[in-house]
């Protein structure tokens, strides 16, 4: 169920939370500037680095690079993407006044990180907002895994918003799954009891490789 925006006014649903306002307009179709910073990713078959960067099934992540919980940078950038130890990158973006998404948050470490780990999976996460709808620091970072046992993936924060662009959606989490080239082949807003919807998919595209 996808959450609705409005302005002094957090909507839980059962499936996810609405965004509070955006601080500038944002489409799915987000499509950042190109710039000379871009490294193609260094894998068969992959899109040149004029491809489609967006939000939706079949475009291209936009890379980054944020501080994870010990402040050591972590970078998902182009021929990151394609590291032979990864089929798969599941990327959830998370607030921590989102209830749905501590109810993900919860489910990760059990029912994605561990059972999909020797697969070829690895998962990230995104917090993007603090319980005041402030920027994350890093003592949320260390609580929140602390909190969930989140210590098996990777944990980041985004306390400028450079991934605001990347996952515009009306609901909180909003979850990825990348393939090696950094192309979006599934997206789901909120989040489905037990993270059924997002292991199926996990399924269905590890049968295929």
């Amino acid at each position: 169920m996808r959450g609705v925006a409005l302005t002094g006014l957090v909507l839980l649903t059962v499936a996810g939370c609405g965004n509070p306002p955006p601080t500038s307009e944002q489409a799915d179709a987000y499509t950042p500037p190109m710039d000379d910073a871009y490294v193609a990713p260094l894998c068969e078959n992959v899109p040149p680095a004029t491809a489609n960067f967006g939000s939706l099934e079949g475009r291209i992540l936009e890379g980054f690079t944020l501080p994870q919980c010990n402040n050591e940078d972590y970078t998902l950038y182009g021929e990151d993407f394609c590291d032979p130890e990864h089929t798969l990158t599941v990327i959830s973006i998370a607030a921590e006044w989102c209830g749905p998404c501590q109810e993900e948050s919860r489910q990760l470490t059990d029912l994605v990180v561990r059972p999909y780990a020797d697969r070829g999976v690895r998962v990230i996460q995104i917090i993007i907002q603090d319980a005041d709808y402030g920027p994350p620091d890093l003592d949320l970072c260390n609580r929140w895994v602390t909190r969930f046992g989140l210590t098996d993936n990777i944990e980041v924060i985004d306390p400028t918003g450079v991934t605001s662009g990347a996952f515009p959606s009306g609901s909180l989490p909003s979850t990825v799954i990348l393939d090696e080239t950094g192309t979006i082949i599934h997206r789901e807003d909120g989040a489905a009891p037990g993270l059924v919807t997002l292991r199926a998919e996990l399924d269905a595209a590890l049968a295929d490789r």
